[in-house]
């Protein structure tokens, strides 16, 4: 299938799959489902976490229908930027450096999905950096990144109801905001995520020796801190 005959949606950099796909929904006036199985009839990929992977096929149908290289299309999933570093990319269960959430039919129960208002209020997209382990803040606006909606404590599910496009949260309903409880991120903070992001793409055998020591070192943080 092609959709030629509609005004193509480039995507941004950065940009998870699902994102895409959403705004190419909402272009063509369709829910992101209604879209996805006029691509790919084979089940209905939005009940998967479509971000982390799909299979080839999916990808290379949504290569044609959008009009975008298959290697664009499997770029904006997680499974290539860990492939690409060389980490762990276990088909079941969560490789080491991406948050899980929950997939659940339609919803996510668990609160992997971080994001940021004043990033949506620009550009209304999700970044694939959103669902790695180590970042916790948006080096662009300097703020903390958030996990749930700040009304009802649910897990942010961007491409349900729409929810990453209108800025409103999929559960109650209410608008998206960045209700500042924490303050700002020290600079030492984001010179961490900084030089964590440089160990994570050092490929070499040495890199991927600190990969691993930096992900322990992570986890026993996110352990016994009470910030996590």
């Amino acid at each position: 299938m092609s959709l030629a005959n509609t005004s193509p949606v480039q995507p941004y950099p950065g940009e998870a799959l699902g994102s895409l796909l959403v705004r190419c929904a909402w272009g063509r006036g369709e829910t992101v489902s209604q879209f996805v199985r006029s691509i790919w009839g084979k089940g209905d990929l939005m009940t998967r976490d479509i971000d982390r992977a799909i299979n080839l096929g999916a990808s290379q149908a949504i290569a044609d229908a959008i009009s975008l290289p298959l290697s664009a299309v499997k770029g904006m999933q997680l499974e290539s930027w860990m492939r690409v570093r060389r980490l762990d990319t276990r088909r079941h269960g969560y490789p080491t450096w991406i948050t899980p959430v929950g997939v659940y039919h339609r919803i996510r129960l668990r609160y992997g999905q971080l994001y940021c208002c004043q990033c949506l209020d620009e550009r209304a997209c999700c970044c694939m950096s959103w669902r790695l382990s180590h970042r916790w803040i948006c080096e662009e606006h300097g703020n903390y990144l958030l996990d749930a909606c700040k009304h009802c404590d649910m897990p942010f599910i961007p491409y349900r109801h729409d929810s990453m496009i209108v800025q409103r949260c999929g559960w109650c309903r209410r608008r998206l905001e960045n209700k500042v409880t924490r303050g700002r991120p020290s600079l030492a903070e984001m010179a961490y995520q900084i030089h964590v992001d440089s160990i994570l793409n050092d490929c070499t055998q040495d890199g991927l020796a600190k990969q691993r020591a930096m992900h322990q070192t992570l986890t026993d943080l996110a352990t016994k801190d009470t910030r996590f």
